[in-house]
């Protein structure tokens, strides 16, 4: 199971409250510059957190960030997305950022959504109030103007119940 999350202003304790509670093992994050306003979500922190935690922490957003040069359909995002599926048969794994809103944030209208398109992977984002939601109904909520053309296609004809209201 693919889960996402954002770290936003969540406590540290909350933040693994809501890993344990989904049996959550592995963090990818897709930050680009993996650092936060909250010292405890800076890149050495989480590495130091979860090998105490006996969470396995990768780094990725050098090419799933939302400001790297990688592009969704490029060869290297494809691979990253590969081993991120991989990964989540074999246990519960979350790709998190900072962003707190999954339909204002790149791990959801680029990478879950991405994992849908080409791999038919639906993840599921933990929301800021501890509710899960499949990708599709997060992305029907999504400004379209921020999925990327080369795929907002694909997920418009995926959508479960698309709202009427948006030119998906």
């Amino acid at each position: 199971m693919i889960f996402t999350i954002g770290t936003s202003d969540r406590t540290l304790a909350g933040f693994r409250n809501e890993l344990e509670k989904r049996k959550i093992r592995h963090l990818v994050d897709v930050r680009s510059s993996p650092r936060s306003r909250l010292a405890h979500f800076n890149r050495s922190q989480m590495e130091q957190w979860c090998e105490r935690s006996g969470i396995f922490y990768r780094w990725a957003g050098d090419v799933l960030g939302g400001m790297s040069e990688s592009e969704v359909g490029d060869e290297l995002y494809t691979v990253a997305l590969s081993l991120i599926i991989q990964a989540g048969t074999r246990e519960p794994l979350a790709i998190f950022c900072a962003e707190g809103d999954p339909r204002e944030c790149h791990r959801s209208y680029e990478v879950a959504a991405a994992l849908l398109v080409g791999f038919g992977v639906e993840a599921v984002n933990i929301r800021r109030d501890g509710s899960d939601e499949v990708i599709t109904r997060t992305l029907a909520f999504t400004k379209p103007a921020l999925i990327p053309e080369c795929i907002r296609q694909e997920i418009a004809e995926r959508l479960i119940s698309p709202q009427p209201d948006l030119p998906l």
